[in-house]
């Protein structure tokens, strides 16, 4: 099965999945196996549905990553995100139920824990009308990813101070999932986080992690509340909430005084933001490693994380519709570790994707043993600068003149 966008839905393609209403999510449009007609597409368009999963028996592949049941939980993580918003920011909040999401915090891990090596990042399922819900969802799923990588490292960094290391992937979740909670209680909020904020963060912006913090202490654990007051810290220190010392402002905690929970967090968050861009404006998931390996943002995070991070995440990631400099276009069925701008690629063109059309062989390229092709474009963007296809191009044009 493939995510594509209603856009670029044609008559004939047969729903993997059900389609939801956009704005409310339990109220189902469309069943698993229903073979779309323009009217249907149509119709899906005046609803503002932006995509569809799509039945492709090209691409089994993905099924190693992708599945009914991982993107399910992933599609009730959004819902019960939603739900923890609505009752944090109600003055009626006092019986918050968190049972649920912890049930799919444990439901995703224990999934990921099955074969962590294939348990990568999938921004294709990503889920959220809203802004804030969409990088909260993406932000607990990677910090997840991250703690399972770090289970050691968390425990033993937790125990050194004397606190509790057990039930430390559901606590992280926690605190990922409400990190930003603070940006709905800003005057004139919400306001989308963006990395320009990380950069000049003005003094009303900064509120909205003791804002946060304060929202949440009589509903979590103080390890759960710290992770939304720390959130912005730097490893290096230049994060705040700052410290004062002897009545002038100071700097913010710093390396391991800022707690382990709000480190691991912290890494998803920015990782995010870097993804999504200043303002709305997308980046490639190569672009935004890419920055992570650079000052500042290099200096901002534990590199104990940033290591266990560059694991969990791969920079073109299965499911990811690429074009491939002999003007090829497929997706992602498998990333390689030791070669991550080197995936394989199932080519595929969009009358594989109808119900009822003949079945063709397409290549399938194991881009390892293909030295002469790259990607050239990944989820829209150029990636030719990443993948070696920039020097290519150069090369060619060089033995050309």
């Amino acid at each position: 099965m493939l995510r594509i966008a209603l856009s670029e839905v044609t008559e004939g393609m047969e729903l993997s999945l059900p389609v939801y209403h956009p704005y409310r999510s339990n109220s189902q449009l469309l069943a698993a196996g229903c073979v779309l007609s323009p009217p249907v597409i149509a119709r899906l368009t005046q609803l503002r549905v932006k995509d569809v999963w799509i039945r492709c028996p090209q691409l089994t592949g993905l099924s190693r990553y992708l599945t009914p049941e991982l993107i399910a939980a992933r599609r009730r993580l959004s819902e019960i995100i939603c739900y923890v918003f609505e009752n944090l920011l109600a003055e009626s909040s006092s019986c918050l139920n968190l049972d649920e999401f912890s049930s799919i915090a444990c439901e995703l891990a224990a999934v990921a824990k099955q074969d962590l090596a294939r348990a990568v990042f999938l921004p294709c399922l990503s889920e959220g009308t809203d802004p804030l819900v969409r990088h909260a969802a993406d932000t607990t799923v990677l910090s997840i990813l991250i703690a399972l990588r770090l289970d050691y490292h968390i425990d033993r960094q937790r125990r050194d101070v004397g606190l509790n290391a057990s039930h430390h992937i559901e606590e992280i979740a926690l605190g990922a999932m409400v990190h930003d909670i603070g940006l709905y209680m800003i005057p004139g909020g919400p306001a989308r986080p963006d990395i320009e904020s990380h950069h000049n963060p003005d003094a009303k912006w900064m509120e909205h992690t003791t804002l946060g913090a304060q929202a949440v202490r009589t509903h979590v654990d103080p390890s759960v509340s710290a992770v939304v007051l720390h959130h912005h810290q730097h490893f290096d220190g230049s994060g705040f909430p700052r410290r004062s010392a002897g009545g002038d402002e100071s700097s913010g905690l710093a390396a391991e005084h800022i707690p382990i929970y709000a480190r691991v967090v912290a890494a998803a968050d920015l990782l995010d933001e870097l993804r999504m861009g200043t303002h709305g404006d997308r980046h490639s998931t190569a672009e935004a490693l890419d920055a992570l390996r650079r000052p500042p943002y290099r200096d901002w995070i534990d590199p104990v994380i940033h290591q266990a991070m560059l694991e969990a995440v791969v920079p073109i990631a299965p499911g990811s519709p690429v074009r491939l400099s002999s003007g090829e276009a497929g997706y992602v069925v498998a990333h390689h570790t030791d070669d991550p701008f080197r995936p394989t690629v199932q080519i595929v063109v969009p009358a594989d994707l109808r119900m009822g059309g003949k079945p063709n062989r397409r290549p399938t390229y194991n881009l390892r043993a293909e030295p002469d092709l790259h990607i050239v474009e990944a989820d829209g963007f150029d990636v030719r600068d990443f993948t070696g296809a920039s020097e290519a191009d150069s090369h060619a044009n060089e033995q050309a003149a």
